[in-house]
């Protein structure tokens, strides 16, 4: 089975020599390292299954089920050729990248704006905050070709920054001028007569 030496064992000796075939790939198929921790999923979580007795139980039918006639010819062919049968393995990549989302909800931020505020006639800021995204793509097809080539893999889950769009500096120059002109009243002149604008009335305006 999946080249290996099955043809003089029970079913249970022949299922224990295909685990060991790939006993560290079994035992622990990956390693992703994220955000200063390191997890191991096993081979159901990343959606790997291999069926060893499904594999066995074709290998020990092989030459039985038939006409007496039919079962020695096909005992005789194998005795001359031999057997070959598949190890069924099945994949489902959606699994890994579900592994791999749940993961990144322990890492995604989203990055946060600077802002301005107004109370009452102070001028206070929110400072920005940068966020950041794993790159789940990118370690889900890691993980992908390994898995399907049977190789214990390592990967280290990427994470990438995002900017906000508005920064500190530019928050911080927009209180710089707002703050003189809420400091006194505001003095409008228009055909020799003045408007004063107080600056909670300014305040108000700007907010």
């Amino acid at each position: 089975v999946h080249g290996v030496p099955v043809g003089e064992m029970t079913p249970e000796q022949a299922e224990a020599a295909l685990r060991a075939q790939y006993g560290d790939f079994l035992s622990q198929p990956a390693s992703i390292s994220y955000a200063s921790k390191t997890v191991t999923p096993s081979l159901e979580e990343l959606g790997m299954d291999f069926n060893f007795s499904y594999a066995v139980d074709q290998a020990y039918k092989a030459g039985r089920g038939h006409t007496i006639i039919d079962n020695v010819r096909e005992v005789a062919t194998i005795w001359r050729n031999g057997l070959d049968l598949p190890l069924y393995i099945s994949y489902d990549e959606q699994r890994t990248q579900a592994y791999v989302l749940g993961l990144a909800k322990q890492v995604d931020l989203a990055p946060m704006d600077a802002q301005l505020i107004m109370v009452g006639t102070q001028v206070r800021t929110i400072p920005a905050r940068v966020g950041r995204q794993a790159m789940v793509n990118e370690a889900v097809s890691q993980l992908s070709t390994a898995l399907q080539k049977y190789q214990q893999v390592h990967v280290d889950l990427q994470i990438r920054e995002l900017l906000p769009r508005l920064n500190d500096i530019e928050v911080q120059r927009t209180k710089a001028k707002l703050e003189p002109m809420l400091d006194a009243p505001l003095t409008l002149t228009y055909k020799d007569e003045e408007y004063i604008w107080q600056p909670g009335m300014l305040a108000s305006l700007i907010s």
